[in-house]
């Protein structure tokens, strides 16, 4: 039987086929609005939280940006595909999203200041969740509130610094008080186990490092049959 991603997508070879698509969610507050929200102070509250991160270690962590907007984007083209976003109506579950997971991965990025390791951390707690809700997937229907949840708990319990809830929510387009509901609703899923062992991280990174190295042989060995064929019709 076909199995949701996250794990079966770093084992399998998924098409990398999907719509593009430059139609957002109506109520997405405007980059131009958000842009004057980033960091100032008065706007909004902030909440420290956490140690005060290494420069250079969170730089190191930037690399796993890049490879988790490629494996969402496969991840819900994949799920979307197989109609797993027919299988939950849960609170998390909204109108199919109209732009990308990369796309919003780097617009949650930009406008919260997330720290990349809290986007690794999302993923241990997808994972967490997605055990006591197994309905649950990533698809264009969850990806709106449940992605943006879980890297705003992470973001809140890894972060020196984590913004407050209306600009998690402008982000995301819901309201403030839908938020707040959906955020309990994930942490009594998790039965609020936020503590990550380091070697816990650390398999989650591994694995989008093997899905990073599954891609890249990939696109060599379909550039090589390209040239390949190339030659043998000349």
């Amino acid at each position: 039987t076909d199995k949701p991603c996250m794990d079966s997508i770093m084992e399998s070879s998924i098409s990398d086929l999907y719509v593009e698509s430059e139609v957002l969610v109506n109520t997405m507050r405007t980059a131009e609005t958000l842009e004057k929200l980033v960091f100032l102070g008065s706007a909004e509250e902030t909440v420290s939280r956490g140690p005060i991160h290494d420069t250079e270690q969170s730089d190191s962590q930037m690399q796993f940006v890049p490879i988790m907007c490629q494996l969402l984007d496969q991840c819900i083209a994949h799920n979307d595909a197989k109609q797993f976003q027919n299988d939950y109506h849960g609170d998390f579950a909204g109108k199919s999203a109209q732009f990308k997971a990369s796309y919003y991965i780097e617009r949650i990025m930009k406008y919260s200041k997330a720290s990349p390791s809290s986007f690794v951390l999302s993923l241990v707690y997808l994972e967490r969740f997605q055990v006591e809700t197994p309905n649950a997937t990533l698809t264009s229907k969850t990806l709106q509130r449940l992605f943006l949840v879980a890297v705003m708990t992470a973001s809140k319990y890894l972060d020196d610094i984590s913004c407050g809830s209306q600009r998690w929510a402008d982000i995301a387009g819901i309201n403030t008080a839908e938020l707040l509901e959906l955020e309990l609703d994930f942490l009594f899923s998790l039965q609020f186990r936020l503590a990550v062992h380091p070697r816990e991280y650390e398999r989650r990174a591994a694995d989008l490092l093997r899905f990073r190295a599954h891609q890249e042989a990939a696109a060599a060995s379909r550039a090589a049959a390209a040239a390949a064929g190339s030659f043998s019709s000349t």
